[in-house]
């Protein structure tokens, strides 16, 4: 039994007093043309001995050597001496690059239980150690709690033992010598505390889209317990109940989809959300939020191909709730090279939505790129009456070579989105004035048609867009169709869509993009 102890004394022995005599996987050797030895480390200034005579410190070039071998010597303080062999040739330059390593020590931690601690709480504690920016990283543990842990020397070291039901405990460790150290980290049961509660919607619609039709609620407690989630009407009524289980760690969360325990869809209005837990002494705590249902509230995600959000070729009267957003990023490919855009649609307030899009060109000589902006108003959102209807004003700017081909164009734009909602379908149609610059006093004409579809986890159109230049009598037209896919209970989006330009001579598109809606 003492021969693997033994053995292992050996090993750590020869880990800490020995130098390194063998390169690492950082190290480089290269041979270029040339004469003599290069020496670079990385930290800087530290000595090099060569047969045991010292040449100076790095960064180090010796064009005076003969060929041959050589043992050479790399020492810094606070790091591991780096001893190796090299041959010099004739005809060639040697360039070593070194990286020094810290001189380290060894600490073993334990993760104890404090006296007179219940017999039956669970024990699981997890080790970290604080490095000097302050980030954790995780350190294992035995099956009896312990840890060997190889730290720099003269460093003040933070571990921290994290274990749920217990009170977090802290030590600092300072490692002078490569003796090893020893050092006990005491944990005590923790109080019961129920804290920090958020929701991630604050209003929501329940015959929305499935991500996005229900709250999550989401709470801290210190130890154990159980738990059940309560939903109250204005009126104080209980209209909701649900039990969470027994809590295990720290994070817990909830969720409620505005229905009732029978499925039937709560009315709109504002609700008091109860999360009450009992620990194991029997008492209770709780904490309240509040959520409010809003069936004005239709979040999807729609196109940016042109500045104002829509279907690819006609911008559409809907807008984001207040707070909400979308970004995509994507390119297209086909008759032309691969545009790169990145897009984002967001809502300050309701009824009201900005939009950007930012784009690159690529070409065999010169990169254009290309960014536009809009606001849009919604004076009709379609829920009362089966119209929608919004205002929009738009800029775009591009170099040369950077005007994005499915876009209106450079210039300023103003536009007045129109649809008839029907069910799930949205008919749109919006006539739009185009200025391309000051020498162009005529605006161009810009009409757009198209038919949205939505479901669940799923939005598809299909758009087209004439072009009326009246200065020059010319005539562009531009028709697409597209398909947005929510993966279930997700907010990634991702879409996929096509098709052609008619503007002298047909060409053709398609296009992937993915990006997030909230």
């Amino acid at each position: 039994m003492r021969k693997p102890r033994f053995l292992f004394t050996v090993l750590i022995f020869l880990f800490l007093f020995s130098p390194r005599l063998w390169a690492n996987d950082r190290d480089k050797f290269e041979e270029v043309a040339g004469k003599g030895l290069e020496i670079h480390t990385n930290p800087l200034a530290a000595k090099v001995y060569i047969d045991g005579a010292e040449y100076g410190s790095t960064p180090l070039h010796i064009d005076n050597l003969q060929p041959g071998r050589y043992r050479i010597e790399i020492i810094k303080e606070e790091y591991e001496d780096r001893v190796f062999n090299v041959i010099l040739r004739e005809d060639s330059l040697l360039i070593i690059t070194v990286e020094m390593e810290p001189v380290r020590g060894i600490a073993y931690i334990s993760v104890q239980k404090a006296q007179d601690s219940p017999v039956d709480l669970p024990f699981v504690p997890q080790l970290f150690s604080a490095g000097q920016d302050n980030s954790l990283s995780v350190v294992p543990l035995s099956h009896d709690n312990k840890a060997l842990l190889n730290l720099s020397l003269n460093h003040r070291h933070v571990i921290r033992a994290r274990a749920f039901g217990w009170e977090d405990e802290s030590i600092a460790v300072f490692v002078r010598d490569k003796k090893p150290v020893e050092e006990i980290i005491i944990m005590k049961p923790a109080e019961f505390k129920m804290e920090n509660a958020s929701q991630s919607r604050k209003r929501f619609n329940p015959v929305n889209s499935k991500s996005f039709n229900s709250a999550e609620y989401r709470f801290e407690v210190s130890a154990h317990g159980q738990g059940s989630i309560i939903i109250y009407n204005s009126n104080g009524n209980e209209v909701y109940k649900k039990q969470l289980g027994q809590f295990d760690t720290w994070i817990q969360q909830a969720s409620w989809d505005g229905k009732d325990p029978d499925g039937n869809v709560m009315p709109q209005g504002l609700y008091t959300v109860v999360i009450e837990a009992q620990d194991a002494k029997g008492e209770t705590h709780s904490l309240k939020l509040e959520t409010e249902i809003n069936y004005s509230i239709n979040i999807f995600p729609l196109s940016l191909e042109c500045p104002v959000a829509g279907l690819s070729f006609v911008p559409m009267p809907h807008t984001l709730p207040r707070g909400s957003f979308q970004f995509n990023a994507g390119t297209i490919f086909g008759s032309f090279n691969f545009p790169f855009k990145i897009n984002i649609r967001y809502s300050p307030v309701n009824s009201f939505e900005i939009t950007t899009v930012f784009n690159l060109i690529p070409d065999n000589t010169r990169t254009g790129w290309g960014i536009s902006g809009s606001a849009k108003y919604n004076f009709l959102d379609g829920n009362n009456f089966p119209l929608a209807l919004s205002a929009s004003v738009s800029y775009a700017w591009s170099s040369e070579t950077g005007e994005y081909r499915l876009s209106n164009g450079k210039g300023v734009g103003v536009y007045a989105p129109l649809s008839l909602e029907l069910s799930d379908f949205s008919i749109a149609f919006c006539p739009s004035a185009f200025w391309r610059g000051p020498e162009s006093a005529i605006p161009e004409l810009h009409l757009g048609a198209g038919v949205l579809y939505r479901r669940n986890l799923i939005t598809a159109g299909v758009s087209a867009r004439g072009e009326i230049e009246f200065k020059e009598n010319k005539f562009k037209l531009l028709a697409g169709a597209e398909v947005h896919i929510i993966p279930p209970q997700s907010n990634i989006v991702i879409t996929l869509h096509g098709g052609i330009i008619n503007s002298a001579g047909l060409s053709w598109y398609a296009g992937l993009g993915i990006g997030l809606i909230h």
